[in-house]
């Protein structure tokens, strides 16, 4: 908007009711702080790229680490076989 002019000699010179100035100023304001959180909240496909690859990377260490897990009546058992056992009783 240019300084010191009115809305309604604005919408004069562009041809539209000072109204529909209004109604858009509304919805301006009322949506645009909407439009900077959608971009903050929602991941984007490198940010999942790199989330994914942290996954797998803190799973290879894991693996590595601990290659063996003690159950509950101290028998060992191999890391893989534990996480699939807990796949299967879920």
């Amino acid at each position: 908007m240019e300084p010191n002019v009115e809305v309604s000699n604005l919408c004069r010179r562009e041809g539209f009711y000072p109204v529909q100035y209004h109604a858009w100023k509304k919805r301006l304001l009322s949506s645009a702080a909407r439009v900077f959180e959608d971009k903050r909240s929602r991941p984007n496909g490198q940010e999942q790229r790199r989330e994914a690859e942290v996954q797998r990377l803190m799973n290879v260490i894991a693996e590595i680490t601990a290659p063996e897990i003690r159950s509950d009546n101290g028998v060992a058992t191999s890391r893989r076989n534990s996480v699939w056992c807990l796949a299967r009783t879920a």
